[in-house]
């Protein structure tokens, strides 16, 4: 099965410098260690808005990837890191899917596989939490900024 990973490093301050490649090694080591997996590479996103998946560069690479056959299968940490945005996440999710060779999405964090159908509501539920949670850091920071500006 050829296996690709999937990073989104945030654009916040508190984000390690060395984060990509930290996770880079970890799914180079991760992936390879499975005997039925070839790891064929990671598409990674660094600093770009995590609400919206159609401004990433490396996530529209993967995709396009996909649809050409070239993956099986996604690894990735967790929903929020694959999608901040419901309808993105499931619309991805179900486009994979549909393909003539379906590609699934392995969330690691969550240990749910889109290939195993018990996994869909669940997957919903996870999206649907990651966008509100973006929403809710979006609203702390304008929240922040006009106290700023007030002083």
């Amino acid at each position: 099965m050829r296996v690709a990973a999937y990073v989104l490093v945030p654009a916040e301050n508190d984000a390690p410098e060395d984060s990509l490649q930290i996770q880079e090694k970890h799914y180079d080591t991760t992936i390879s260690a499975n005997p039925n997996w070839e790891y064929v590479g990671l598409y990674a996103d660094k600093g770009i808005s995590r609400t919206r998946t159609h401004n990433r560069k490396g996530f529209q690479q993967m995709i396009d990837d996909c649809k050409a056959g070239k993956i099986n299968l996604i690894v990735v940490k967790d929903v929020s890191r694959f999608a901040k945005n419901i309808v993105d996440c499931l619309n991805t999710v179900r486009m994979f899917l549909n393909l003539d060779h379906p590609v699934g999405v392995f969330f690691e964090d969550n240990n749910l596989n889109t290939l195993d159908a018990s996994g869909n509501v669940t997957i919903e539920l996870f999206a649907m939490f990651a966008e509100l949670e973006s929403d809710l850091r979006k609203r702390r920071a304008q929240w922040r900024k006009t106290l700023k500006t007030r002083t």
